[in-house]
């Protein structure tokens, strides 16, 4: 009797060990400087590199999409999502005519004004996911964007 309740209080210590490791923490986005209450705000939030900036279907581990012309405020959108531990990137964009996608010039240079995690001030080129990279551990993690392209 004693083997067996033994080997079921190491089993549920084992277990709750497993569940513990692979958390979920509480990320909340916190998306500034929209300056028109038009169109959607896109939010994604990318666990691997290979995918960064890519606005494909599934591409992105979250994505958000924020009908701005029903925001009660514009000074700060937050989104939250729970992640397991990782390292992730964010980007936000302001889709101003609504079609879901970056509207860039004949060059790839952004049209609609984007904004990214991480403090990430390239000059030429789109930002690098380790650039704009961050850790979630178990602890709730904050991020903010800028969006600047007006």
């Amino acid at each position: 009797m004693k083997t067996i309740l033994s080997k079921h209080i190491a089993a549920g210590i084992l277990s709750s060990l497993v569940a513990t490791t692979g958390m979920a923490a509480e990320l909340t986005v916190t998306v500034k400087g929209i300056a028109k209450a038009e169109g959607n705000l896109i939010v994604n939030v990318y666990k691997e590199s290979d995918d960064w900036l890519s606005l494909d279907a599934g591409a992105a581990t979250k994505t958000f999409v924020i009908d701005l012309t029903k925001a009660e405020s514009l000074n700060a959108i937050k989104v939250k999502a729970d992640l397991p531990k990782g390292v992730y990137a964010a980007t936000a964009i302001h889709d101003l005519n609504s079609d879901g996608k970056l509207g860039k010039n004949w060059m790839g240079i952004p049209q609609e004004p984007v904004g990214q995690t991480g403090d990430s001030k390239k000059l030429m080129g789109p930002p690098k996911f380790k650039a704009s990279a961050f850790a979630v551990e178990e602890a709730a993690v904050a991020q903010e964007i800028v969006i600047v392209g007006y």
